[in-house]
């Protein structure tokens, strides 16, 4: 029997591992000048976080000095171990694009075995392919193996030509590296395998509870024991469990993947929320409420709300510390480095209108001062931009020179328009500068600029940006290696945007912070008190990412690593941090039923490993119903919103207000506020080019204004006269907003708004042949209401032979009786709707009427308030479906439903100068286009507002 040279050692698990494992190596530390000399070992460790905690516990007791080991993680010791070392190794950046320029420059025959026969291969995702590609690499070599040795070691395997392909490929991407002087990692980890060689000094290997290393790892230690080199291995546990271990100390998966868990005073300890956030505040409590027992630590199972465990707990005002540092995207580089990349990639339009809100103002300043335009801000570009894409609807930055070029031969010194054209040009030539030559340059230097236009920043903000650009410099560094391989920069740029989204910054935490560390680490910490968070069972137990062509039998013959061995490394992990607590100090589970998406949570399947004396009340605990405590959160981002202040330049401060708003307000109180006061916009989707129904409804509006507006052929009475004129209209609108190309989606609306053209012209011919004329469109009445003033946009004015008059609105939508539309008959339950003490009209003789909107007796008011009689008010519906199509009028209306408008409009705009706004209405019928921010609901989004807030800013009146 061969000698194992090196100890196999049991640390005792109802202890902290990092100070046992400490003291073991103080004990064998030699002595030199004063100094305990542990220079010629090195030390494995499962996570880079567990070797800090492991040289902070070595030096806390060794205050008087030691000369420390070598501490890292069996990746890094592998790396350390290769003869071909000292070479520089391709980044994580550098191996992407290599890939990604080796799947391009193969032969065409190599796709075949991946697509079916005649697929075009130009629209394969070659950046995905290349990451995913790199992943499998990297996997292959965990085990010591190439694409080459699976095709080997596989000839029957049903994906053979696969391998075969990648195989090929392989090659190329590993000559691309060497002729730009670069080493594959994957060679490296190759080489320290075939023959490991530590450097001079080193004599001894430690493997500190470390339960996955990777077989490679294994490999290169077994190898230095074959050079009597001595590779001792601790294990968290008791000595018992010995047969349960291998001999490198990871868990068995026969004797670990059923084993029984018993979790202390599951019924206390397990704690069940509804939600993210209210996950988060219980975290917070626990943490505040158990700091008797010393330091407390929080383990995040999830690496995705941890974020928002973070932000938890720092809200409820605990001190925090994430072990795991901050990524990247938490900061203004990521932010200005996202929009470049859709910018570089999609080239969408509506990247130019984020880039208005995202940038330093001083960025937008400088192109406005650039084009000429100082005398405009921000806010009047915004505004500019948004109203061109409103009416042009451009999908992409091409689309909007060309629409562009258009208006700029109509109106091209208009303001407005050179506003546009700045930013556009702007974008547009940022995009083809990052194209070109010196890109890289180009792009620090733009990033350069965005710091030096910025707003100050705190310190804090300053060290976490600077950190953050240190990283950014190394990939442009890494970036232009890669140059070389592409024949345009654009590839390179945007990978290298997506590597920064990956980049994390580790930072030191304050004295007395709660630790928050990752699931991998909770058998190193040492605290007391653990708070274990968001353990469900699509994280723990954690499964090696599948792959299509590793599937398990393959992951088997190949010597992977298996999914059991992983549910056999996280049971032992859950068992070891409840054992370490058991007598000293207490842990606790706390779960929550949905993610951040809102998406439901299974508990992890740890849980319920336990006796079926107890599996009843287990499951019952933690798959029992949990109701949401208060209002929930579901905004996007996960964030409570606060209701904004009133703007101080509203129509409403100055006692000004539409006829069609006091429909909004009966709706909903609070999405009037927010649409009139606040001045907010609903969030507009600028992805796809096909017009929404709002759009659709303006561009006829438009149309039937320019028909009204022409008294040649608005008095004809040849219906295929107003057809053609319309039809050249819509022409003329549609070329200026989309081109000579238009998109497939706005095509189809063409059609079918030319349809709903043509059934417009025979109901004009039908009013013109009953005696009905247009004397006006788009007209602006005004008429007072106390101190206040109504404004009403009438879409068409008719006057009869008989000397009567008609308002007319137009409605692109289903068609519906008017007088349906703006009130109905009180019911009981009508009376006890607290909508109205404001939305009800008439007398308990007569009736009471519950009115929903205001607009057509409104307008009639503004005509009498001219010296009219009562008009007759009505709709003119062009909806696509045809038979909906035609004039409907209010049946029988009267100077009574003027009265009651009024009366209903009195008691609104009292309660606009009360700012009696909140709550939101769930009813709400007009609150659709809100349902991106509000799922639906406003309800659930909004903080409680104080007192005060609503209060419109009013601007006194001339004379009061």
């Amino acid at each position: 029997m061969r000698q194992v040279i090196g100890e196999k050692c049991f640390l005792a698990w109802a202890h902290p591992v990092s100070p046992q494992a400490a003291r073991w190596l103080l004990e064998r530390g030699e002595n030199a000048g004063g100094l305990l000399d542990l220079g010629g070992w090195v030390v494995l460790v499962p996570t880079a976080e567990a070797g800090r905690t492991l040289r902070w516990q070595m030096a806390q007791l060794c205050p008087s000095g030691i000369i420390a080991p070598k501490v890292c993680t069996p990746s890094a010791f592998v790396r350390w171990c290769s003869p071909c070392n000292t070479l520089p190794i391709a980044s994580r950046l550098q191996v992407e694009l290599a890939w990604l320029s080796a799947l391009q420059r193969g032969e065409r025959e190599l796709w075949s075995p991946f697509v079916p026969e005649g697929s075009q291969t130009e629209r394969l995702n070659y950046s995905l392919l290349a990451s995913d590609f790199t992943s499998l690499c990297s996997r292959l070599a965990e085990a010591g193996l190439r694409c080459a040795d699976v095709m080997r070691l596989l000839p029957e395997s049903p994906d053979f030509e696969r391998w075969c392909s990648l195989a090929k490929w392989e090659e190329i991407y590993l000559n691309l590296l060497d002729e730009s002087g670069l080493l594959d990692p994957n060679t490296v980890r190759l080489e320290a395998c075939a023959n490991p060689m530590l450097p001079q000094g080193v004599r001894q290997v430690a493997l500190v509870a470390c339960p996955d290393p990777f077989p490679l790892a294994v490999r290169v230690l077994e190898r230095l024991r074959e050079q009597r080199i001595p590779v001792h291995v601790l294990i968290h546990g008791e000595q018992s469990l010995d047969s349960t271990f291998d001999a490198w100390g990871r868990p068995l998966p026969e004797a670990w993947v059923q084993r029984q868990i018993a979790v202390p005073e599951a019924q206390q300890r397990i704690h069940l929320h509804y939600s993210i956030e209210e996950m988060a505040e219980a975290v917070a409590n626990l943490c505040n409420a158990h700091q008797s027992l010393g330091a407390v630590a929080v383990a995040g199972c999830d690496p995705e709300t941890v974020p928002v465990l973070v932000d938890g707990l720092t809200s409820h005002g605990v001190p925090v510390f994430d072990a795991g540092g901050f990524s990247a995207r938490e900061t203004m580089l990521w932010c200005c480095l996202e929009w470049l990349g859709e910018l570089l990639q999609h080239g969408s339009f509506s990247s130019l209108e984020q880039a208005l809100a995202l940038f330093p103002s001083g960025v937008v300043q400088e192109v406005l001062d650039q084009a000429g335009l100082s005398g405009l801000t921000r806010a009047d570009v915004q505004k500019e931009v948004r109203q061109f894409r409103r009416v042009y609807l451009p999908s992409k930055i091409e689309d909007a020179r060309h629409a562009l070029e258009l208006v700029e031969e109509a109106d091209g010194s208009s303001i407005k328009i050179a506003a546009c054209r700045a930013w556009i040009r702007y974008g547009i030539g940022l995009r083809d500068q990052l194209r070109g030559e010196g890109a890289l340059h180009a792009l620090e230097v733009w990033i350069n600029g965005m710091y030096d236009r910025c707003l100050p920043l705190t310190q804090e903000e300053q060290e976490r940006e600077l950190s953050v650009l240190e990283s950014f410099a190394d990939l442009i560094r890494d970036a232009e290696k890669a140059l070389p391989w592409f024949s345009e920069s654009r590839q390179v740029l945007v990978a290298l945007v997506r590597a920064m989204g990956q980049v994390r910054i580790s930072g030191g935490g304050n004295p007395g912070s709660v630790e928050v560390v990752g699931w991998l680490e909770i058998g190193w910490n040492p605290t007391p008190h653990l708070v274990v968070v968001d353990m469900h069972d699509a994280v723990v137990p954690q499964a090696p990412e599948p792959h299509p062509l590793l599937p398990g039998d393959v992951v088997r013959q190949l010597g992977l690593s298996t999914p059991e061995m992983r549910v056999a490394r996280d049971a032992y992990l859950f068992e070891c941090s409840i054992a370490q607590r058991q007598k000293e100090g207490r842990m606790d589970v706390v779960l929550s039923k949905s993610g951040v998406g809102g998406d439901p949570r299974k508990p992890s399947r740890f849980l319920c490993a336990c006796s079926d004396d107890v599996i009843g009340g287990r499951v019952e605990k933690l798959f029992g119903k949990v109701s949401p405590r208060g209002r929930r959160v579901v905004s996007k981002g996960g964030l409570a919103l606060d209701v904004p202040s009133p703007a101080v330049n509203s129509a409403l401060a100055r006692r000004l207000i539409r006829a069609t708003a006091f429909g909004d307000f009966l709706d909903c109180p609070f999405l009037f506020y927010l649409r009139h006061a606040a001045q907010w916009s609903p969030p507009l989707d600028q992805t796809e080019p096909e017009m929404t129904p709002p759009e659709v409804g303006t561009l006829m509006h438009s149309l039937l204004f320019q028909f009204a507006a022409d008294q040649l052929v608005r008095d004809s009475r040849d219906a295929a006269q107003i057809a053609e004129y319309l039809h050249k209209a819509l022409e003329r609108e549609m070329a200026m907003r989309f081109g000579d190309k238009i998109p497939l989606a706005p095509y189809i609306q063409r059609h079918d708004l030319g349809g709903r053209l043509e059934r417009f012209a025979n109901i004009q011919v039908h009013l013109r042949e009953t005696g009905w004329a247009i004397i006006d469109a788009e007209c602006e009445l005004d008429f007072s209401l106390g101190d206040w003033k109504v404004r009403a946009k009438v879409d068409r004015i008719d006057r009869h032979e008989n000397g009567h008059y008609r308002i007319i609105d137009y409605k692109t939508g289903k068609a519906k009786e008017p007088a349906i539309i703006h009130r109905k008959k009180c019911s009981q339950q009508d009376h006890k709707d607290p909508r109205a003490d404001y939305a009800r009209s008439g007398d308990s003789l007569e009736g009471w009427w519950f009115w929903r909107d205001l607009q057509l007796p409104l307008y009639a008011q503004a005509w009498m308030s001219r010296g009219h009689d009562l008009p007759e008010v009505g709709y003119i519906y062009l909806p696509p479906q045809h038979p909906d199509s035609g004039e409907k009028l209010w049946a029988n209306f009267s100077e009574k439903d003027v009265t009651g408008a009024l009366e209903v409009a009195q008691a609104v705009v009292a309660r606009i100068e009360e700012g009696l706004f909140w709550p939101p209405d769930r009813r709400s019928k007009r609150g659709s286009d809100w349902a991106d921010w509000f799922g639906g609901d406003p309800t659930v989004c909004f903080r409680e507002p104080e007192e005060g807030v609503f209060r419109i800013p009013f601007i006194a009146q001339e004379g009061k």
